[in-house]
């Protein structure tokens, strides 16, 4: 039997019984496993855009569950905390005042980033190449758009961000940002290649680094995770 990644959205009996209902799987020839979705046979089902845009429409999943798809996995993302939105809001009122508005544009939406038919990335935070008037109302933005991902987390709940780092790198978005709001570090990936990231710096407090990908921009960690409560 196929293994699927730990941080798989897990579908229960009733849900399998609406991905039937709306055609996403016949009503014969798959079975439920640990609430991953198989082919009699052992074969994990992988899903395509297709079918997550129809998930979506059908009810199974809502944009609040934060869920993306990766290498045809429905990877589940925990619920946001007040830590990972506040690190949100401080990252994004960072990038709107210090990036160059007329090269680059940044969003703290939940945009999606069509990789291909089987990727679809929704970071935390998103900065597109260009700006926004350039871009379709119908099209969704795409890897050659994208120069910077990051994501926001915090404990109690641990992430493995793995599959979603090197989902980006294989689509060659230059930088993945991971800010980790327990740590109060930023972990900075850049130089996308064979699959991965060859360059990884762990930043803390008080530190800074320069985005290749946005210029040469010059990011301190504390404007993202140094609370103003904090008396250090």
């Amino acid at each position: 039997m196929d293994k699927a990644p730990a941080g798989v959205r897990r579908w229960s009996r009733d849900e399998f019984n609406k991905l039937a209902e709306i055609g996403l799987i016949p009503f014969r020839g798959y079975e439920l496993f640990d609430g991953v979705v198989y082919a009699i046979g052992g074969h994990v089902r992988y899903w395509s855009l297709w079918d997550y845009e129809r998930m979506m429409k059908g009810g199974l999943i809502t944009p609040a569950e934060h869920t993306e798809l990766v290498e045809g996995f429905v990877l589940a993302k925990p619920e946001i905390g007040a830590v990972e939105c506040w690190i949100r809001m401080r990252a994004a009122d960072f990038l709107y005042r210090a990036v160059d508005a007329e090269r680059y544009f940044a969003t703290c939406a939940s945009t999606w980033i069509v990789l291909d038919d089987s990727n679809v990335a929704i970071p935390g935070i998103s900065i597109f190449r260009g700006r926004i008037h350039a871009y379709d109302r119908d099209e969704w933005p795409c890897g050659a758009d994208t120069l910077v991902t990051m994501e926001a987390t915090a404990p109690p709940i641990h992430v493995d961000l793995e599959m979603r780092r090197r989902q980006r790198a294989r689509f060659g978005i230059p930088e993945m940002w991971h800010a980790d709001g327990g740590a109060r570090t930023m972990t900075i990936h850049k130089g996308p290649s064979n699959g991965d990231y060859w360059e990884v710096r762990t930043l803390g407090l008080g530190e800074s680094f320069v985005s290749d990908a946005l210029g040469g921009l010059v990011v301190p960690v504390d404007e993202i995770l140094r609370s103003s409560r904090m008396h250090e």
